[in-house]
């Protein structure tokens, strides 16, 4: 059996229909906001863990002397400029077993010189067995010879470089210069956990301990785990060998999966106060929806006292009134949510650059969120009115004109 008083929602929205195309529009507007923001938000996320998840099966050792913690804060504090001595690898080696601890030389913002172009470089001078752990090569071979040189792909772009080029390396503090000549170009990879390859120059290790007069004095280490599940033990083991001080850490260690997960929490607190910014204009439009829902039961005053006379239950007319707010709700956060595809696809494309994982569940998802709190934010927009008109007095309502 048809609702009657559905149909008299529907012949209300009808009746003022400007009035009511312009409170869909707001929840349209405000829907298409919250949506669209937060699938940025996922795709941001969902972008960078994909980046960063290669070297999910890592454990960095920096020496420092900072208080213990595990945020980006303390990471960027720990490259402090100590440095790890021989037997304090060793101990570490012999903590990490089975598993693989690399020793790894690093100078930062190095000047170098190719061709005419002056620039900058990471370098990193690590075990030549241990390369194939932090790159994959697009062309060329692994280090042969000591001033071979492996370079990252935004670095051969820039500068144009080849299998054979030189590249002239510089050491500001001993004014030395030495030649560098590529062997091979690694694959784009994007942002990793310790290494960004792309910007970075690698060498064997007694190459960069020669010329840098730095024998056996590493700068950080990595340890390699087979097992993701062992990475906690580990830690802990290191923990216990390495920082034996209360007040200070004579080492700072890192797992990539702790620093995955604080990223995660950090994007995924900023696309909560970014779809929360955009929830300003759902409550603007949900404003909108009470004003209109005010409106109408002024205007229907008659009708509520002659359907109150006939026998009509306040249950129906306070239903009658919320079929009016769903019909403006429905309409409204469907119409966002469809242009929420297309907005968000533009806003994730613009900040992300692909749209790798815009398709996702995690990413859709936002649609179906934005659609439900728009229907709801207008059920509760409608909640007082709906309630104002079933509580009207029959008697005063037939008197007003």
């Amino acid at each position: 059996m048809k609702d009657i008083f559905f149909s008299l929602s529907v012949r209300s929205v009808r009746r003022h229909f400007l009035r009511s195309f312009l409170s869909a529009i707001g929840i349209m507007i405000g829907v298409l906001a919250v949506a669209s923001i937060g699938m940025m938000g996922t795709n941001m996320t969902e972008y960078i863990i994909s980046e960063l998840s290669g070297g999910a099966n890592s454990i960095l050792i920096v020496p420092g002397s900072t208080s213990g913690g595990d945020d980006m804060m303390t990471m960027s504090m720990a490259f402090s400029g100590n440095l790890i001595t021989e037997s304090e690898f060793h101990d570490i080696s012999k903590a990490v077993a089975p598993y693989t601890a690399i020793p790894i030389y690093e100078k930062m913002s190095v000047p170098i010189k190719i061709g005419s172009k002056d620039g900058r470089a990471s370098l990193y001078g690590l075990p030549v067995a241990d390369i194939p752990h932090f790159l994959e090569l697009e062309r060329g071979s692994l280090l042969k010879g000591s001033n071979g040189a492996i370079v990252g792909n935004s670095i051969a772009d820039t500068y144009d470089l080849k299998i054979g080029s030189k590249i002239r390396i510089e050491n500001p503090d001993t004014d030395s210069t030495a030649t560098l000549r590529v062997v091979g170009i690694a694959k784009k990879a994007g942002m990793s956990f310790a290494i960004t390859v792309d910007s970075s120059i690698f060498i064997e290790d007694r190459w960069f301990s020669d010329f840098y007069g730095r024998k056996n004095e590493y700068d950080f280490a990595e340890v390699v785990v087979s097992d993701i599940n062992a990475i906690s033990d580990i830690e802990e083991v290191l923990d216990k060998r390495l920082n034996k001080k209360k007040d200070a850490d004579d080492f700072i260690i890192f797992s990539s999966q702790k620093i995955l997960e604080s990223i995660t929490a950090s994007m995924n607190m900023m696309s909560l106060f970014l779809s929360a910014i955009g929830g300003i204009s759902l409550l603007v439009a949900a404003i909108s929806i009470f004003n209109v829902m005010m409106m109408s039961v002024t205007e229907r005053i008659n009708e509520i006292g002659i359907l109150r006379s006939i026998g009509t239950k306040k249950r129906e007319i306070l239903r009658m009134f919320l079929y009016e707010s769903i019909i403006l709700g429905v309409i409204g956060s469907v119409f966002g949510g469809t242009l929420s595809l297309f907005g968000g696809m533009v806003l994730v494309y613009g900040m992300v650059g692909n749209l790798d994982y815009f398709l996702t569940p995690a990413s859709l998802i936002n649609v179906v969120y934005g659609v439900l709190i728009g229907v709801i934010v207008c059920i509760l927009s409608g909640m007082y009115p709906a309630w104002k008109a079933a509580n009207m007095d029959p008697i005063t309502a037939l008197r007003a004109e």
